[in-house]
């Protein structure tokens, strides 16, 4: 069975990144971050913290809240707030070069 990075390189498509979310589970550590580059066989461009867990996000997502523009989440994970801006910055940019061709 392929991987969907295999698949990628297979095809000559360059325009993915590849996200690491470890907010999802935030009590397993069955593999360390070299064990998933191996088994993708590429590098991780962007990390979602252990930290960015939000335990109620039931509350804020029927709030019609967005995360990312909530001042208190903003405050409390201001490195992972960051971290997405630049992830969906860097995809606009890529959307952009590929118009251009």
């Amino acid at each position: 069975m392929k991987s969907l990075v295999s698949i990628f390189k297979d095809t000559e498509k360059t325009n993915y990144l590849t996200i690491l979310n470890n907010s999802i589970n935030q009590r397993t550590d069955y593999l360390s971050l070299f064990d998933i580059r191996t088994i993708i066989r590429t590098n991780i461009d962007y990390t979602i913290s252990k930290s960015f867990y939000i335990k109620n996000i039931n509350k804020y997502l029927l709030a019609g809240d967005i995360l990312t523009l909530n001042s208190s989440i903003n405050n409390i994970h201001q490195r992972d707030i960051n971290n997405l801006k630049k992830l969906a910055t860097n995809i606009l940019n890529m959307e952009g070069q590929d118009s251009d061709e």
